[in-house]
């Protein structure tokens, strides 16, 4: 069986804005894409579309972090924020002691 270069791509680019919109990775994608057509028994076709979307330069697409629908990610967010407050309030504290130990330095200085 002949496998056209015209499907390949159709199948490729199928597979590219899965993994653009979902953020999979090259395997998952075609597997989908394949499951979709009802091809997915066929080895061939899998090849063919890993080789055009290697072609393209398939990296996988970077997320940010707020977007990353993993179990526990706004947990993660919310620590990460709370650690910015605590940072933010040390750094207040450790400026405000020192403010005060000038102080009692200052007190401390013979008069001249």
């Amino acid at each position: 069986m002949e496998i056209k270069d015209s499907v390949v791509i159709e199948l490729a680019d199928e597979a590219a804005k899965l993994r653009k919109n979902n953020g999979l990775s090259i395997p998952e994608a075609i597997k989908q894409v394949l499951q979709k057509w009802e091809t997915y028994d066929n080895i061939a076709y899998f090849l063919k579309i890993a080789a055009e979307l290697g072609k393209r330069g398939g990296k996988k697409p970077k997320i940010k972090k707020c977007e990353v629908k993993k179990r526990g990610t706004k947990i993660n967010i919310h620590r990460t924020l709370k650690n910015i407050e605590k940072r933010e309030l040390i750094k207040k504290q450790t400026k405000e002691a020192e403010e005060m130990a000038r102080e009692r330095r200052d007190d401390l200085l013979p008069d001249p």
